[in-house]
């Protein structure tokens, strides 16, 4: 009992911890899109959004899923040789990786900007991001790192500090440079977030690198890192085939719609996908490493899956109904009065979340396992069910069947993960954790017809709100009383 109070307040901790830092990276972020429109206007959003896009592409390249596999590695191999051993060999193959697709976005920096532009005129800016590239190179491996050694204060400050830093850096810039500061700002706040990652990530390991140990050569290094490059593209390839998913979609709407119908479906995708993601922030972080440390045990790894599922349920069932009953207010605090045509789409994506909360834990176990092959046909056959019932339940119903089709999407993903989860792994789900899933996902099907079988009606946002905050009261202390108890232990 007093292991599972302590793992449960470890979990607790962490959640808000890495919560807060996510919801402070939205705030900066939407604050620097805002002075953007602001000061620069449409040009300057166009320009962020299209340098970002590269960025984001020749980015994930280049960190090659390194943050993932450090800290898999790292968790998994506790012996102080070893874990010396993978720390050179990650920081080699960031350092290298990084360096590689640099020199590529400087090589290709005439084409990028005839293909995103029509001429050479950004080609220069183009040369600048390489510098941002390298640097998500080197901190995908600083942060692995951390993460792996569980030095997870590092992590959240080098998050805070470099998107608060950034921010503060990019204010007078964009006031001054206008469209010109768009590709420094980028640049600054990734290297200002890499230098305070790096700066934590050497402090951490300074005492597992022995002296002389940085002789073992490059070549050895690359050499012995194969086996978790390979398991890095596997990752980096599963994520391109999601981001293909997307974009193959918005083409598509773009097309048979219009462009405003486009901008409403992204702000209602935000709004279910991110925000209400806002819970998952601690998964990687904490969740991912110790899963990796009990790869070995079935009933080790099962405990973990089960202890994290009932902390993030248990949060789940009073999120869903408060959000279900605030989502006019947010739409009009974050959008404005006309994005209230989202509000069908958002409700049914709230009853999706459960389900993406619920299969994202899970589907982790393919990567502790470092299974990448089962993983990428994960996520690759999940891509193809997103854009089919995208695109059916759109023709259907509109933008309200979109979250509809987000229900679909991740049910049947939930279905193909708990299918690998059981066959492949013989791993399990408690029984209580199961009662406390369906309870959750009861509680957002509710939710979610009572506000649209009675048209929207305020007395209906009143009773899922008025029962939302009563769940939270008795569930969340409940959480809480058990970290407290834990510290009085202490």
């Amino acid at each position: 009992m007093a292991h599972k109070s302590k793992s449960t307040a470890l979990i607790v901790k962490t959640m808000g911890v890495f919560s807060g830092v996510q919801s402070i990276s939205i705030l900066t972020s939407v604050v620097r899109t805002k002075l953007v429109a602001v000061w620069i206007g449409a040009l300057g959003v166009g320009l962020f959004g299209v340098f970002n896009t590269v960025l984001d592409l020749l980015g994930n390249f280049a960190q090659m899923g390194m943050n993932t596999v450090a800290a898999r590695e790292l968790a998994a191999n506790t012996a102080r040789s070893e874990r010396a051993r993978y720390i050179l060999m990650v920081r080699r193959i960031c350092l290298s990786l990084g360096l590689l697709f640099a020199l590529l976005t400087v090589g290709f920096s005439p084409l990028l900007s005839r293909w995103a532009f029509g001429d050479g005129s950004m080609t220069w800016w183009f040369c600048l991001l390489s510098v941002a590239i390298f640097a998500m190179a080197v901190s995908g491996g600083e942060g692995g790192i951390l993460m792996g050694l569980h030095k997870l204060r590092g992590v959240a400050l080098a998050t805070t500090w470099g998107n608060v830093a950034g921010l503060a850096v990019s204010i007078p810039l964009f006031y001054f440079w206008r469209a010109a500061a768009i590709v420094p700002s980028i640049v600054i706040l990734l290297v200002i977030t890499t230098s305070i990652m790096w700066h934590y990530a050497h402090k951490a390991t300074r005492e597992l690198l022995p002296d002389g140990y940085g002789r073992v050569s490059w070549r050895s290094s690359l050499m012995d890192g194969f086996g978790i490059i390979k398991l890095g593209f596997y990752i980096i390839i599963s994520i391109m085939m999601a981001n293909l998913g997307s974009y193959l979609f918005l083409v598509y709407l773009n097309r048979t719609a219009d462009t405003a119908t486009v901008g409403y479906f992204q702000s209602g995708f935000t709004l279910v996908n991110r925000y209400v993601g806002l819970v998952f922030a601690a998964l990687m972080v904490d969740f991912f490493p110790r899963l990796s440390m009990s790869q070995r045990s079935r009933r080790a790894m099962s405990v973990i899956v089960s202890q994290e599922l009932s902390v993030i349920m248990g949060v789940m069932i009073p999120l869903v109904l408060l959000f279900i009953a605030f989502v006019p207010v947010i739409i009009e605090v974050l959008y404005t009065g006309d994005f209230q045509v989202i509000r069908p789409m958002v409700y049914m994506g709230i009853i999706g979340t459960v389900l993406r909360a619920l299969s994202s834990v899970m589907a982790y176990v393919m990567l502790a396992k470092a299974d990448g092959t089962v993983y990428m046909a994960v996520e690759v056959a999940s891509a193809a069910v997103y854009v089919g019932a995208s695109i059916l339940c759109f023709n259907l119903w509109g933008i309200p069947g979109m979250g509809m089709a987000y229900i679909i999407w991740y049910a049947v993903y939930t279905l193909m993960v708990a299918i690998v989860y059981r066959r492949r792994y013989g791993l399990w789900l408690s029984p209580s954790v199961v009662r406390l899933s369906l309870l959750a996902f009861g509680a957002s099907v509710v939710g979610c017809v009572m506000v649209m079988a009675t048209g929207d009606s305020v007395a209906a946002h009143v009773v899922v709100g008025t029962v939302g905050f009563m769940t939270a009261a008795v569930i969340l202390p409940g959480l809480l009383g058990r970290r407290k108890k834990n510290v009085k232990v202490k």
